[in-house]
């Protein structure tokens, strides 16, 4: 990590002093360049310290500060609702991303059981998934 730094560093003191690309590039890749900008830029933009995540969807930055922390209460609704799917479990339970819900879900120890469709004996209608 460090070292990384310390490349970037440099590389950042030589395009200052001029120096061709050429140089530069021998001192640190240009992604690391660039990573490093974008995240300085990021910081000074937005305060990340308290975030749960930073997601990027449709070109734009979305941040997302929602945790469950009602643990009886998302237990309540995930049997309530564990007929429905992973999306509308999101939507129902606001401003919650469907990784989310499936982490939660998982924590509890609940699990999405697979239903075969087409068999012999035919489609079932929609139950519980649990």
């Amino acid at each position: 990590m460090k070292k990384s730094i310390i490349r970037l560093i440099k590389a950042i003191q030589y395009s200052c002093e001029g120096i061709k690309s050429a140089f530069v590039s021998e001192v640190a890749f240009r992604q690391e360049l660039l990573l490093f900008i974008v995240c300085i830029s990021t910081l000074f933009v937005l305060d990340v310290s308290n975030l749960d995540s930073v997601d990027i969807q449709d070109n734009r930055i979305i941040i997302v500060n929602h945790k469950i922390t009602d643990w009886n209460k998302f237990t309540e609704f995930a049997k309530k609702y564990g007929g429905k799917t992973l999306s509308e479990m999101a939507k129902l339970w606001s401003n919650v991303s469907i990784p989310t819900i499936h982490r939660a879900l998982k924590k509890i120890g609940l699990t999405r059981k697979k239903r075969h469709m087409d068999t012999k004996k035919g489609t079932k209608k929609n139950a519980l998934n649990f």
